[in-house]
């Protein structure tokens, strides 16, 4: 019997450590369904507050910021399996971000499609865009902007955030007015695929100016039209162009960097920059942008060019205007110019522009000096 007993006794304890044992997994179970749950129902991680995941490329991701009120609705990317991103969305739909019910566009994004270039200046916060040169500057919280070396007012300020800058949406003309066009559609701004222009090989080559004098000619004569921001008195100079072309090229290979500060700061150069300072070093002042540039000194033919003659095309994109300027180079003879740019090659270099290319994203010719 009293062996019986302690048999008795030990399955009875058996059977007590096992129906803890099966509760707790039971309960384990509940927490971690539970869990799940709440995942699903309470907002966790990854997702909206609508319950859609934050990675889907048509869903929204809800932010708030530090006024409880202030809600932002932000356009959500597929990441690809290096958590990069992948296929952003349809070609040319920006999505809109909304604070206190007003739209802002996402400047980065926005120049992205344009197929600008952009950088932003840590000491100052500017962020300045272009294509081979900037274009237009503006930053955080200020209402004053650039637009092709030109001082604008924004009606309203840009805004930070997460280090993104955005423009509301009715800045968006008077920033950029005439370099695309769009529409808007439900939070969306639509970009217009800009026409294609034809030709090129049939484009005209690039040619020498028969009646270029070979004798050196001495004197200063005045310009027919100078920009309101040349100096007084600015004048299409008669300088050593042959030297101005042999000092010219001892740059080439220096690196090309977009919005590059003064070279001797920087010892680099944007296209712009380099046609200025090679310029500056006889004597000629020039504005700093292309697009002013293209405003200084006389228009000249493709056909008619002589050596120093600046020559200025646009950078073709599938939603920006064909009429902007956005390179800039001189002329060296014999179908050549010699530029700064991070294409074909990256730096200063001379190329051969009697190709379909150049002819036909060539703008205009201008000169500047004799």
């Amino acid at each position: 019997m009293k062996r019986i007993s302690q048999g008795g006794g030990t399955g009875v304890r058996r059977w007590r450590r096992l129906r803890r044992a099966a509760v707790a997994g039971f309960m384990a179970v509940l927490v971690l369904l539970a869990g799940c749950a709440g995942d699903r129902n309470a907002g966790g991680p990854g997702r909206t507050e609508n319950g859609a995941n934050a990675g889907e490329g048509t869903g929204t991701v809800r932010s708030q910021a530090d006024d409880a009120t202030d809600r932002f609705r932000l356009r959500s990317l597929d990441a690809g399996e290096d958590g990069g991103e992948t296929d952003r969305q349809e070609d040319g739909i920006i999505r809109l971000l909304y604070r206190n019910g007003q739209p802002y566009v996402p400047v980065g994004e926005l120049a992205r499609e344009l197929e600008f270039k952009t950088s932003r200046d840590p000491e100052t916060g500017q962020l300045r865009i272009g294509d081979n040169d900037v274009a237009f500057e503006l930053k955080a919280g200020s209402t004053e902007a650039s637009r092709f070396g030109d001082p604008v007012k924004l009606d309203g300020p840009a805004i930070d955030i997460n280090g993104e800058l955005y423009i509301p949406l009715v800045t968006v003309r008077t920033l950029f007015s005439g370099v695309f066009d769009y529409e808007i559609d439900g939070g969306a701004m639509r970009l217009k695929p800009q026409e294609e222009p034809t030709g090129g090989d049939d484009l005209p080559d690039f040619r020498d100016d028969p009646n270029d004098p070979s004798a050196k000619r001495t004197g200063v004569k005045p310009t027919s039209a100078a920009p309101a921001d040349m100096p007084a008195g600015a004048a299409l100079k008669d300088i050593d162009v042959d030297a101005l072309i042999k000092t010219a090229h001892q740059y080439i290979g220096v690196p090309y960097v977009f919005g590059a500060k003064p070279y001797p700061q920087s010892k680099v150069f944007d296209c712009s920059s380099f046609v200025q300072y090679v310029f500056g070093k006889y004597g000629v002042k020039l504005p700093r942008s292309s697009r002013k540039q293209a405003q200084v000194g006389q228009p000249v033919s493709r056909t008619s060019l002589r050596k120093g003659d600046l020559l200025f095309f646009y950078l073709p994109g599938r939603y920006k205007s064909n009429d902007i300027v956005g390179h800039v180079g001189i002329y060296i003879g014999n179908g050549k110019m010699i530029h700064s740019s991070n294409k074909p090659k990256d730096g200063v270099q001379v190329t051969d522009i009697n190709k379909p290319f150049w002819k036909k994203t060539y703008l205009s010719a201008r000169r500047v000096v004799y």
